[in-house]
């Protein structure tokens, strides 16, 4: 077993359990446990690109290692993002238009 307090491992699991959460908050659009799961996996991204290469390397190696994100994780991840993205985008447009109208 790994020491979970060694802080690569730890930004690894932090990324494999971020991933799962988004997974599971994908499918309600206006969930705010989706927008946070979303938010918590690209904080958890960030910091896993931000390490040294080396430091990077083994984290691949270990999450690779675990096997329990899907492949597909970061496309469906990224995507439900976009789709955030836009719903937000046309409730600033409604927002906009109604401010307008007064």
């Amino acid at each position: 077993m790994k020491d979970r307090h060694d802080p690569v491992i730890a930004a690894a699991l932090e990324y494999e359990f971020a991933t799962h959460e988004a997974i599971l908050n994908l499918n309600d659009l206006r969930s705010t446990e989706q927008v946070r799961a979303c938010l918590r996996w690209a904080d958890a991204l960030l910091h896993l690109e931000s390490l040294p290469d080396t430091d990077h390397q083994r984290a691949g190696d270990f999450l690779a290692m675990r096997g329990r994100i899907p492949f597909s994780a970061r496309r469906m991840i990224t995507d439900a993002m976009m789709r955030l993205d836009a719903a937000a985008l046309q409730a600033e447009c409604r927002l906009a238009r109604t401010q307008t109208k007064h």
